[in-house]
């Protein structure tokens, strides 16, 4: 499985990420210790999260491969992700594009 990430994207997570860093992709399902239920109504919200590789919990089972390397999420979510999905910035947010209908495309940058 890929994510596509473009080239303003990468650039802005570069800087962000070094080899001791894990990107992930987080959905707020209330599942992990970074996440909590989304209070979205009827959609689905995922959050960017940068933390030690030594923290990364074992439900973050699946990976994407993206241009800035791998992008781990919880298995289940994979559906959400086709070969055209990206993660692009939108002003000056991080965003999913084109999402699927139930999922808000902004994407928020966190460090844990």
């Amino acid at each position: 499985m890929e994510l596509n990430v473009s080239a303003v994207a990468a650039s802005r997570l570069a800087p962000m990420l070094h080899a001791d860093k894990a990107l992930i992709l987080d959905i707020n399902d209330g599942i992990g210790p970074y996440s909590r239920p989304s209070k979205t109504s009827g959609q689905a919200k995922f959050n960017l999260l940068i933390l030690p590789r030594t923290n990364v919990p074992d439900v973050y089972d699946a990976h994407l491969d993206s241009p800035v390397g791998p992008v781990l999420i919880k298995s289940y979510t994979s559906g959400f992700f086709k070969a055209e999905t990206e993660l692009t910035v939108s002003g000056d947010h991080f965003a999913i594009v084109p999402g699927e209908p139930q999922l808000d495309p902004n994407v928020r940058l966190k460090f844990v």
